[in-house]
């Protein structure tokens, strides 16, 4: 009810607006003279003048008003579904609830799994986690790959649902640079020194590896053509088993500041609002376009006065018509 509370109003006020020109200005055979009058005294739909009158545009004036009526007649009709129109532009979306203060478990570096154990190479991973990234251009040298420094911070919430939902975060988190230089053959010693301890684990444990790690190296390997980006897609896998399966272990936590996302039904495109907002526009601009048209071409008519609208239906010509009108009906009269 609340939509309909000024635009009912205003159509009334354009109706008898109108009724009041056709009145005054553009005439009306005699017998449809008191539907125009009582119109103007009265609270009257554009649909009540439009279904009651015979109105034949004949110039300028006229089509113009029968063209207002129309409209008006239109908007109204259309107006009793504005909120189904509306509710066609929602849909069901995700959206980033505001930041909130949340207790997270800190890792101990101290007593934290070693991702090189040869534990997880035999177990599949549980899940696929979540992580942020930060990372430098891949380099492909003529005997070297070098991933760049790719640093990636894992979420520390053992909870699958809060990771997946998660959108912000501004918290104490672990961070690793797990960054893999693979030299060629015809290098030297020097160029990877670093690198020998962790690939040969690597290599060792391979023979005995689960499916899934053994399957997610192959295929990087073969999309990428880069062992450094196979090797540390492998890596962050097995950093990943081994962070999270300390996570659900521990009892120290600190506060951070996040934000997760909700789903719900969301605004997701403009059609509806726009052919509303076209509408009331419409129905705001025949209000206006009336009132300049009553303004310019009336003199006599009074907007809601009840008896002046009676008054002026009896006349000397009406006389007769009125003393019988009380016995017969509308369309005896015409």
């Amino acid at each position: 009810m609340e939509r309909h509370t000024l635009r009912l109003p205003m159509a009334s006020l354009a109706t008898a607006l109108l009724a009041a020109v056709v009145l005054e200005t553009i005439g009306t055979p005699l017998l449809q003279a008191p539907i125009y009058s009582v119109i103007r005294a009265v609270q009257a739909t554009p649909i009540t003048m439009l279904s009651a009158v015979n109105l034949r545009p004949k110039d300028r004036l006229s089509i113009l008003v029968f063209a207002l009526l129309a409209i008006e007649v239109l908007v109204t009709l259309v107006s009793q579904f504005f909120s189904t129109i509306l509710i066609t532009d929602f849909a069901v979306g995700s959206y980033a609830n505001r930041m909130n203060t949340a207790d997270v478990a800190m890792l101990n570096l101290e007593s934290g799994a070693r991702a090189g154990s040869s534990k997880w190479f035999a177990m599949p991973p549980a899940l696929s986690w979540t992580f942020a990234e930060a990372s430098e251009s891949f380099i492909k040298g003529s005997n070297f790959h070098d991933t760049g420094h790719t640093y990636r911070g894992f979420l520390p919430f053992a909870d699958e649902e809060r990771r997946t939902k998660l959108r912000r975060f501004h918290g104490p988190a672990t961070v690793m640079d797990q960054r893999v230089v693979c030299p060629s053959r015809t290098a030297t010693m020097k160029d990877y020194e670093d690198l020998v301890v962790q690939l040969s684990n690597i290599t060792e444990a391979y023979d005995y590896a689960h499916g899934t790690h053994v399957a997610l190296f192959q295929s990087t390997l073969l999309t990428t053509q880069s062992p450094a980006l196979a090797t540390q897609a492998l890596l962050a896998r097995l950093f990943q088993m081994a962070y999270y399966d300390q996570l659900v272990k521990l009892t120290t936590a600190a506060k951070a500041l996040t934000s997760s996302s909700s789903t719900n039904l969301i605004p997701s495109r403009w059609t509806g609002f726009i052919a509303v907002t076209t509408l009331v526009a419409a129905h705001l601009l025949v209000v206006a376009t009336t009132t300049l048209l009553f303004l310019r071409h009336t003199e006599s008519s009074m907007i809601g006065n009840y008896w002046q609208a009676v008054s002026q239906v009896f006349s000397m010509d009406t006389q007769q018509v009125v003393q019988q009108a009380d016995r017969m009906m509308s369309f005896d009269l015409s």
